[in-house]
């Protein structure tokens, strides 16, 4: 499996931390405080869709908005067809570095360093419907499960809570003796009952839990890259995922194996903050460098 540097864009003026794909655009939020849309795959600029008045690290669409969580704890909400600022979301007191939007239970869902899961609501404005607190303790990251039914979260401290997404009750609780930062999160799309977490030390663990059974087990532990590993994604067939860290690479695995397949180098400079599939053949990597680059297998 061979990847190609097919197209490189670089017209961010800081630090890219977060991409997504939304209506066959790609979106991106960076140091700079713009929201940029993007045309794909030539990566040509479509739109400049706000200047934020906070640093951006993380985004999320809900029906035709946009929420975008901020270092100072803010999160803005976006319409994204008129560009305009409907309105601010304002609890979290540290960097908001996760948000996710639940299409089914139509519920929106904050981390922040502050400690606090966060879970909002919409009616004409939207608003708290819950939220949780550890003192002492810090969020960095989180992942929802494929049928959104699940909600993890990462800690500073390694820890991992899994709670499901109907009354929001607790139902894992993983104790991390690595005792290191949490810093990314996927539920497997080819395991039930199976979530794989990175860290700061750049090691991979899959965890394992049954239904009922308030204990899961660490299936396989192991070094994936040099750094911290700021994004885990399967491909869209669910036959591989993407591993991406701050030592500047992206490593692709073989989803039910965890065999090791190629190295995706040589063109970042800094750290990969973020990395998706846009499909099967093409990946998109963006971080510190300010470069967003979409990456294009060959035969």
């Amino acid at each position: 499996m061979n990847w190609r540097v097919q197209h490189i864009q670089k017209q961010h003026q800081g630090a890219i931390y977060a991409c997504a794909m939304h209506h066959e655009k790609l979106y991106s939020v960076a140091g700079d405080r713009y929201l940029v849309n993007w045309q794909v795959p030539s990566l040509e600029q479509s739109n400049l869709l706000a200047h934020l008045s906070d640093s951006p690290f993380c985004l999320a669409f809900a029906a035709q908005e946009i929420l975008v969580g901020t270092a100072n704890g803010r999160i803005f909400v976006l319409d994204e067809q008129n560009k305009a600022e409907k309105q601010i979301l304002q609890h979290h007191t540290g960097s908001v570095f996760a948000i996710a939007y639940n299409t089914a239970e139509k519920h929106a869902y904050s981390v922040c360093n502050d400690g606090i899961f966060c879970i909002w609501y919409k009616r004409d404005k939207w608003t708290k419907l819950r939220t949780f607190a550890w003192q002492g303790e810090r969020l960095r990251s989180m992942a929802m499960s494929v049928n959104q039914d699940l909600i993890a979260l990462g800690f500073y401290n390694g820890n991992i809570k899994i709670f499901e997404t109907k009354f929001y009750n607790e139902i894992q609780h993983i104790q991390n003796t690595e005792n290191t930062m949490i810093s990314a999160l996927c539920f497997s799309k080819t395991h039930q009952n199976v979530l794989l977490s990175a860290d700061k030390q750049g090691k991979i663990s899959v965890w394992h839990w049954q239904d009922e059974i308030f204990s899961a087990m660490r299936l396989h532990h192991f070094t994936a890259h040099q750094s911290s590993i700021y994004s885990l994604a399967y491909s869209p067939d669910n036959q591989y995922f993407l591993s991406a860290s701050r030592d500047k690479t992206i490593k692709i695995w073989q989803a039910k194996s965890l065999d090791f397949i190629t190295k995706l180098e040589k063109a970042h400079t800094h750290s990969i903050n973020t990395a998706l599939w846009l499909d099967d053949k093409t990946i998109i990597s963006a971080g510190d460098d300010r470069k967003i680059i979409l990456w294009a297998k060959t035969v």
